[in-house]
């Protein structure tokens, strides 16, 4: 029986022979079908494998875990359009109100999610408002879970070994 790897070989075999033909060539010219097939063979490697991406990465650290054990995440989720643009020409009171308005503007996609995790057992830490990001700690037979929901875009795992101290002196916003 054919298999599609052997179809597509001999489609391409033929196909050189009929180049080579074409041109005036005899196909003996170019090689053995061996040497053809060999050729071939070394240009038809699937890619190298991709690496795990962060969400494969935290669903393995909690498969790894205790069931109950809480996992600390960054879970990341739609981002609903806002124009940051205005933080650029706001300054003063303007400046902190276009922040508050992203504030609650993520806060209100933000809750039912958190409300999600705290029935799962789920600790929450913090959220970011300039990126849709829960911090969280969930227990781990649940981090599978939490990656399929609609509004999760994805889910990284918060690895307590990583400490990475905030620039006081640095704004978020600043290029805005």
């Amino acid at each position: 029986m054919a298999t599609t790897r052997n179809v597509l070989l001999e489609l391409a075999i033929a196909s050189v022979c009929i180049c080579a033909a074409a041109c005036g060539s005899e196909p003996d010219d170019l090689g053995s079908d061996s040497q053809a097939q060999a050729s071939l063979r070394a240009t038809d490697r699937p890619p190298p494998d991709e690496p795990p991406s962060s969400t494969e990465q935290a669903i393995a650290v909690a498969a790894a875990s205790d069931p109950g054990e809480l996992i600390p995440l960054f879970i990341g989720l739609e981002d609903p359009e806002f124009d940051f643009r205005r933080l650029r020409d706001a300054e003063g009171g303007a400046r902190e109100a276009v922040i508050d308005e992203r504030k609650l503007q993520l806060a209100e996609a933000h809750a039912p999610v958190i409300q999600r995790l705290t029935e799962l057992g789920g600790v929450l830490e913090g959220t970011f408002w300039v990126v849709p990001t829960i911090v969280a700690r969930v227990p781990a037979q649940f981090v599978a879970t939490v990656a399929t929901w609609s509004e999760v875009t994805a889910i990284q795992y918060n690895d307590p070994n990583l400490v990475t101290t905030p620039d006081e002196a640095s704004d978020p916003t600043s290029d805005y």
